[in-house]
């Protein structure tokens, strides 16, 4: 890792062409900016346990507690060709749940399960993706890096996502651009179960929220659209009155196994590897 980083660091104070001229006009490519101005990004993260009806006082240190549940929330780089500084971003956020998730079973002798969510400013097809689910990086998704594909840490500890995002589907939406950049990752071999997931909203039917909710405002009350001038499928790109904010909603229900499916879980185990 901190091979990686000081690999990153040289990079970030030498020109790129192939790199820096495939950057928005309006993004930087003043990449030692780029680089100190990622570390602010940040990941918080809570450790939860189930309750209980009855009284834990007589609880030996040998027999097993309630569940708990690790979620992980995080919000990774913006800019467009920042792939290598979210793939770091990705394996320290990899590195750090997998300890919480380490401690929390030996202090708690329980199942732990892992929600990992948040903004990776990344499709499914980025390297960060693919670190945060625990999969090997291919030089493919490291498009112009001088960095060579690292080895993804705790490969054993695995995560699944709650939404496969197909195109045209998207989390976010602003004029010029709409990709899925959310996640909600879980780790399914703990036994948690995603149940549920709340559909997306297309295009479509955002527009016509939006033009519902503008119906009774005046020209003068519409605020101006960002980025003017859009072209006509992008008037109502996110936010709008609709939608505060430029980015969708992912939203999952979960169930953790009961009692009597952990006992089959674990003679089914048994039976399959006799």
């Amino acid at each position: 890792m901190n091979d990686l980083i000081a690999a990153y660091e040289k990079r970030s104070t030498e020109s790129n062409p192939a790199l820096d001229s495939s950057v928005p006009e309006q993004f930087p490519v003043d990449w030692s900016c780029c680089v100190e101005t990622s570390k602010g990004h940040c990941l918080l993260v809570l450790v939860l346990r189930a309750l209980t009806s009855g009284s834990q006082s007589g609880r030996s240190a040998s027999t097993p507690s309630q569940p708990c549940l690790i979620v992980a929330n995080t919000h990774l780089y913006f800019h467009p060709t920042g792939d290598e500084i979210r793939m770091l971003q990705a394996m320290a956020i990899r590195h750090h749940v997998f300890m919480v998730r380490e401690e929390t079973q030996s202090a708690n002798n329980a199942p732990v399960s892992v929600i990992i969510a948040g903004d990776i400013n990344q499709d499914s097809k980025g390297p960060a993706y693919e670190i945060l689910l625990g999969n090997a990086v291919t030089t493919d998704s490291l498009k112009h890096s001088v960095l060579a594909p690292p080895e993804c840490p705790h490969r054993e500890f695995q995560m699944r996502p709650t939404y496969v995002i197909e195109s045209p589907q998207f989390t976010n939406w602003v004029p010029d651009f709409h990709a899925p950049l959310d996640v909600i990752l879980y780790d399914a071999h703990s036994g948690l179960r995603c149940t549920h997931t709340y559909p997306l909203c297309s295009a479509e039917e955002i527009t016509r929220l939006a033009l519902e909710n503008t119906r009774n405002v005046t020209d003068e009350e519409k605020p101006p659209y960002r980025g003017q001038p859009v072209s006509e499928c992008d008037v109502y790109a996110l936010p709008n009155r609709a939608f505060p904010s430029d980015h969708l909603a992912l939203i999952a229900d979960f169930q953790w196994p009961s009692a009597k499916e952990d006992r089959w879980n674990a003679n089914s185990s048994l039976s399959r590897n006799s």
